[in-house]
């Protein structure tokens, strides 16, 4: 069901596909697939594989043209972001864990940033459904700019102003997309230059 709405909304498509499905489709890139991979963002479609679709994979997928969007509008802001996530307890906690799970990804490359901000983003979702509230002030503060820039990236895709006031650091990606559902608008061109890599 939010799969539905996020293509609905963000006119980015998903499809449920097999293991060897997914092998046979990464095979002559740069990112195989990697054993336990749950799902990918590649040539602008985000890949689920059959029988480990989750919510924490489906925000974390539907986050990367979200980050990517941002990256290639106001690259300032996009490397703002990372510095400000890195100054905090969950951000170095969110680098290791980078690190240690795409040993592909240089270090500090706007690959391994993007991978970085999509996972505090699916970290700060997942939290607020497991009520967890961080007390890092610092974190807090990283997060209303983070949703900040994807407000940012929304209205400039839609070209005008939309009214999305009540987007905050508290408002989860579902409620956003039912907003943005709510403002009877689609966003149709939130596509990128094709690539020979997946995003995991």
């Amino acid at each position: 069901k939010l799969g539905e709405k996020f293509k609905t909304a963000f006119g980015i498509n998903y499809q449920i596909i097999s293991v060897k499905d997914a092998e046979n489709l990464l095979r002559d890139t740069q990112t195989p697939l990697q054993p336990n991979t749950s799902g990918f963002y590649f040539a602008n479609k985000v890949y689920f594989i059959e029988g480990k679709f989750s919510l924490d994979n489906l925000i974390h997928e539907f986050g990367h043209p979200f980050i990517k969007g941002i990256a290639r509008d106001n690259n300032k802001l996009f490397e703002n972001l990372y510095y400000k996530l890195m100054s905090t307890n969950e951000g170095q906690q969110i680098k290791r864990l980078v690190q240690n799970t795409y040993d592909n990804l240089e270090f500090e490359s706007d690959r391994f940033k993007e991978e970085c901000l999509v996972m505090a983003l699916e970290k700060n979702a997942m939290d607020k459904l497991d009520g967890i509230i961080s007390d890092d002030d610092q974190y807090k503060s990283f997060m209303d700019l983070l949703i900040y820039a994807i407000k940012q990236v929304i209205n400039k895709l839609m070209k005008r102003k939309v009214n999305l006031k009540e987007l905050s650091s508290l408002t989860d990606l579902e409620s956003l997309v039912d907003m943005m559902i709510n403002e009877d608008f689609v966003i149709d061109n939130l596509a990128f230059a094709p690539t020979d890599y997946a995003e995991f």
